[in-house]
């Protein structure tokens, strides 16, 4: 199966356990599972990568 490369500006929705304090606009997350909302940067300052932008509400996909 071939992976698919993504491209400037996609987005993601990224599911993980917090193991530590993570500030999100002001909301502050621990030990509970968060949805994470990602957009990926090739022209980022070092290498082309994933970059956290907000939490979201699994459910529905709208940013908390």
């Amino acid at each position: 199966m071939k992976k698919e490369t993504p491209k400037d500006g996609d987005y993601r929705y990224h599911s993980t356990f917090a193991w530590y304090p993570m500030r999100f606009n002001g909301y502050w997350v621990w030990m509970e599972k968060i949805t994470i909302r990602q957009i990926f940067l090739s022209h980022g300052l070092l290498f082309p990568r994933w970059i956290n932008i907000c939490l979201s509400n699994s459910d529905t996909g709208i940013s908390l």
